[in-house]
């Protein structure tokens, strides 16, 4: 129970990030690449609760969380930049949320289902950066950027679980917690604290 009840708020997660968009030339494709940049990675999710693998589980809902904090706090950092700005003039374009999402479950359901899975979950993924570019919500480095983000996290994740779960270092801890908060002068402050104890 208490895997579903994450596997849920996961997907409610990614479901409100791909919702949290503006509909300017809101097209099949488009719609397409919002239901993939969603449907990949809970599909990557959904198989590693149903191979009942506690570390594959632990792996992908830790890369999944770990996406969805770097690439916001990626777009809020990048957002003053040239990088920033979309190509129908909105904000917060570099990286690609949606690309991210989409190649994180690709690369996710490489490493839980296999080849098998995995080419046709990467060709999705790339029709979803496509469908960005195309509907002008991102610039291709955005769509390219996004598959590096989520390459790298799943590597981190990879890491952080194999290293967290080892009875070779038990004593040594890894924590990842996600900050929000204000100094004094009322600046908000929104990051990713990654500490390692030993």
């Amino acid at each position: 129970m208490k895997n579903f009840i994450l596997g849920y708020l996961i997907l409610l997660a990614y479901t409100l990030n791909a919702l949290d968009m503006p509909h300017d030339r809101y097209t099949g494709l488009t719609l397409a690449g919002d239901i993939l940049s969603t449907g990949l990675p809970v599909s990557a999710i959904g198989l590693s609760l149903m191979k009942n693998d506690s570390i594959l589980v632990k792996q992908t809902v830790t890369g999944s969380v770990l996406l969805l904090y770097s690439t916001d706090v990626l777009k809020k950092t990048f957002n003053a930049t040239s990088l920033g700005r979309r190509p129908n003039g909105f904000p917060e374009s570099f990286p690609s949320g949606h690309s991210s999402a989409a190649f994180y479950g690709a690369i996710a359901l490489h490493r839980v289902a296999g080849l098998e899975l995995a080419v046709p979950a990467y060709g999705l993924a790339f029709i979803t950066g496509y469908s960005r570019v195309e509907g002008h919500y991102h610039h291709w480095r955005d769509v390219a950027a996004g598959a590096m983000l989520a390459l790298a996290v799943d590597r981190l994740s990879l890491y952080a679980t194999e290293y967290s779960s080892s009875q070779l270092i038990s004593k040594q801890s890894f924590n990842l917690n996600y900050i929000d908060s204000k100094d004094r002068l009322n600046n908000s402050y929104k990051g990713l604290r990654l500490t390692y104890s030993f």
